[in-house]
């Protein structure tokens, strides 16, 4: 009996998210944390700076709108975030024209409902060669009533940075947070 409840609890530990127990923050300090690219980003891990530290560099290299596919293991139940936030910061890296308007685009699905919206406003990021943080509500007044289904069994999430009408855009991406919803009062 001490042997199958060991193995439980095991099993339970080593298939927990990285951040159980505290909320999704990725920084990129030392490396790309799991974080890919899909359909037409070049992504490189990109440290050095001891004063923000690394962040994630994606060149553009197809006609495709690359997008920021996340490790595996931030998937899952997020319903402790329904009516929290999303936060990412990016930068246009080589100051091309922001005329793209889909930067920004984050889905979220769970195998039966996908939801997409574009809440970063258009002309982002500006060729100001800053950093700029862009927040994302995730509450069902922004996205609709199925936002609780979705997020209480995450499989999809994918955050779209092609900023520009062309081959020729870098992206940097970094600071990735998911925040639960303010203590009401």
């Amino acid at each position: 009996m001490k042997r199958v409840l060991l193995s439980l609890v095991l099993g339970c530990v080593l298939t927990s998210p990285a951040w159980a127990g505290k909320h999704p923050t990725y920084k990129f300090d030392t490396d790309a944390q799991g974080w890919t690219t899909f359909d037409g980003g070049d992504l490189v891990w990109v440290g050095g700076d001891p004063r923000r530290g690394g962040y994630l560099q994606i060149t553009d290299v197809t006609s495709g709108d690359f997008v920021m596919i996340p490790p595996p293991e931030l998937l899952g139940d997020w319903s402790a975030y329904v009516g929290g936030s999303l936060s990412f910061v990016a930068r246009n890296g080589n100051n091309d024209s922001p005329d793209w308007a889909p930067f920004g685009t984050l889905v979220l699905g769970n195998g039966v409902t996908t939801l997409s919206l574009d809440l970063v406003p258009d002309n982002a990021p500006p060729a100001d060669g800053r950093w700029h943080r862009y927040t994302i509500p995730l509450d069902t007044a922004t996205w609709g009533p199925d936002l609780p289904a979705v997020m209480a069994a995450l499989s999809v999430l994918t955050l779209k940075l092609e900023f520009h009408a062309g081959v020729s855009e870098v992206a940097h991406f970094d600071n990735f947070k998911v925040r639960p919803p303010l203590p009401t009062r």
